[in-house]
């Protein structure tokens, strides 16, 4: 790997600081006010370290708890220098990426938050690969979920696509996959229905055994949901909400099962997912799928 160019410091410094001024962030001094409570935004402040560097402290408050992080900055701007000889072209680099960072700090705190309480139902004996585990987890969002987060969550989505220099869509939903994400999206499906249908053919048998087992005394299909993800959770390294598709009343094939775990996954509707796959299966040029005849007996 070639060695990187020496750069000025003096311009690695001017860049920073423009990049700083730009950000809205300004330096610390000794009569600066610090807010005690902090929810709209992650405030931040930039101050001299070790005579050569230059760190932001990002502070932020919610119901999470508090943060406060400082980041070195003199090494990312030395990249952005090295990566961009043009001046503009580095600031709005550095510019983007301490936006991206400060919107990533605000939520640090409550994910971890809301992993441990997942953890803690994931954990609990009771609630093992069955579908009260997937009832909790809704229960557990619409719990813990500030009013916040999910903008939140949008806009560490769009920093990061505009700190790559990506395309970012102007109203309505944002792509939720990006480009080679959708070209290769076909080979996706064909991975999750290899292992649908062996999960779906074990399915059947399973639940032909239970019906036969629990006939005489009566069963309904919670019952046979609450049997399925405990014996399919036992056998099989998949999570409780994949297992659980093939326990749907309305008996789905393995590509239908294939089609919605994807729809998930992206958070595309199911219908728009399968018109994706079977675009990139054309723009693969891989032949469409023959229907099996039937051959009909003779009168």
């Amino acid at each position: 790997m070639p060695k990187a160019k020496k750069t000025d410091p003096k311009r690695v410094g001017s860049l920073l600081l423009q990049s700083l001024q730009e950000s809205g962030i300004g330096e610390k001094h000794s009569e600066i006010d610090l807010p005690s409570t902090i929810r709209a935004d992650t405030f931040a402040y930039w101050q001299t370290i070790n005579d050569d560097d230059i760190e932001v402290v990002f502070l932020a408050a919610h119901w999470a708890g508090q943060l406060r992080c400082s980041v070195s900055l003199i090494s990312l701007a030395t990249h952005a220098a090295q990566i961009f000889r043009d001046d503009a072209k580095a600031v709005s680099a550095l510019v983007d990426a301490l936006k991206y960072l400060k919107t990533t700090m605000f939520l640090l705190l409550p994910i971890t938050t809301q992993d441990m309480l997942v953890r803690a139902i994931n954990l609990h004996p009771l609630l093992k690969s069955s579908k009260r585990k997937i009832e909790a987890l809704r229960k557990l969002r619409e719990l813990v979920q500030d009013p916040m987060i999910s903008d939140f969550r949008k806009r560490i989505t769009r920093t990061a696509k505009q700190l790559r220099a990506e395309k970012i869509s102007s109203g309505g939903s944002e792509t939720r996959l990006s480009k080679t994400e959708r070209q290769i999206l076909h080979t996706k499906y064909n991975a999750i229905y290899k292992i649908a249908k062996e999960i779906r053919t074990h399915h059947n048998t399973t639940l032909e055994r239970f019906d036969q087992r629990h006939r005489r005394s009566g069963w309904n299909w919670e019952d046979w949901e609450e049997f399925w993800g405990r014996y399919a959770g036992d056998l099989y390294e998949h999570d409780a909400e994949f297992l659980l598709l093939f326990a749907n009343q309305d008996r789905p094939s393995a590509s239908e099962v294939a089609y919605r775990r994807l729809a998930a996954q992206t958070e595309h509707t199911r219908s728009y997912v399968e018109r994706l796959v079977l675009k990139a299966r054309k723009e693969a040029g891989i032949p469409k799928r023959r229907k099996k005849q039937t051959i009909k007996p003779s009168k």
